[in-house]
């Protein structure tokens, strides 16, 4: 298993984390990119109601988060695609997207399908460099996805990508955990043993932990008392 690592090369010294841009991808409907800097300011752009919304408050919200934070998250970028209808469709829209705005890192969708996880996870991992483009001079410009199932069989095989199990959806894991480990500058701590606010505990069978576990799919667990998301690693 690998654990998640977030690599950044960098020649002078250590820039704030949040210099690593997230973007928020919808498909719900078209709607030009947008920094939000504030929750109420996506409330209004987006809808108390909407899947968006929820993301960004679960991202935003991680005062409580144990450890602590050594800083908050207050700034995503949110874009929409409309008329999404297979994965196939949107990596290539996303695509698309990175011709006119490439500047990302996190990435995360509103999508929790099966099918369209494992095309998010390809798509991250095709943007890993080669050293000998590296060494050529090309712009580094890898991305790394995060996701959510509620699919306890889930298996999946991707260096850039983590996905993490939860019981209810509606809870944004992927967005909560992004937000309570993210602040940390790249490869400062490691993303296991966290705990993110506003998550719960899911009830699961020791056969079903263990193919969460066999399957690297990472999941909030209750051991020695304490509740945390075990193991931190990549799919």
């Amino acid at each position: 298993m690998n654990d998640v690592v977030v690599v950044v090369k960098r020649d002078t010294a250590p820039l704030p984390s949040d210099t690593l841009d997230i973007l928020l991808i919808l498909t719900d409907a078209e709607k030009e990119a947008e920094i939000f800097t504030s929750l109420g300011a996506a409330e209004t752009a987006l809808g108390k109601e909407s899947i968006g919304y929820k993301k960004v408050k679960a991202l935003f919200s991680q005062g409580n988060a144990r450890p602590a934070p050594e800083k908050l998250i207050q700034k995503i970028k949110v874009v929409g695609f409309a008329d999404i209808t297979t994965p196939e469709g949107l990596v290539e829209a996303i695509g698309e997207y990175q011709k006119k705005d490439n500047d990302w890192y996190f990435f995360m969708t509103d999508k929790t399908e099966d099918e369209y996880i494992e095309a998010l996870a390809d798509f991250a991992e095709g943007t890993e460099p080669t050293e000998m483009e590296l060494n050529s001079g090309v712009e580094d410009h890898r991305k790394f996805y995060f996701g959510q199932t509620s699919n306890k069989a889930l298996s999946m095989s991707h260096a850039r990508a983590a996905v993490v199990y939860t019981g209810d959806l509606d809870e944004h894991a992927d967005a909560a955990w992004i937000g309570a480990v993210g602040p940390w500058y790249p490869q400062y701590v490691t993303w296991k043993f966290k705990m993110p606010a506003g998550l719960g505990y899911p009830v699961l069978l020791a056969d079903e932990r263990k193919t969460l576990e066999d399957h690297c799919i990472n999941f909030v667990t209750d051991e020695y008392k304490r509740n945390y998301i075990k193991n931190g690693t990549c799919t």
